[in-house]
């Protein structure tokens, strides 16, 4: 808890209940994902691996590299979480 706090920029309290009600507080509004499980490979190598082997396939020039948009992931699990909040 405390290096969850700390990674987030939130001093530890003296008690751990504390500084999850810290935590709690300062996320309210948005989403908390602990840094260690941002495992996603950097933007660049994604997209020069696909790149890579986009151009291996016959009909290269034809197709088009697309990559997922992640502001749109983001946007459905936020559309997710609205309704995992309407069905309770």
């Amino acid at each position: 808890m405390e290096a969850a706090a700390e990674a987030s920029g939130i001093a530890a309290r003296i008690k751990v209940k504390d500084t999850r009600a810290a935590l709690i507080e300062h996320f309210a509004g948005g989403r908390f994902i602990h840094p260690g499980a941002l495992i996603a490979p950097p933007a660049e190598e994604v997209s020069a691996w696909a790149h890579r082997f986009a151009a291996a396939a016959p009909d290269a020039e034809e197709q088009e590299v697309v990559l997922p948009d992640p502001e749109a992931e983001a946007s459905s699990a936020d559309d997710e979480a609205e309704f995992r909040d309407a069905a309770e």
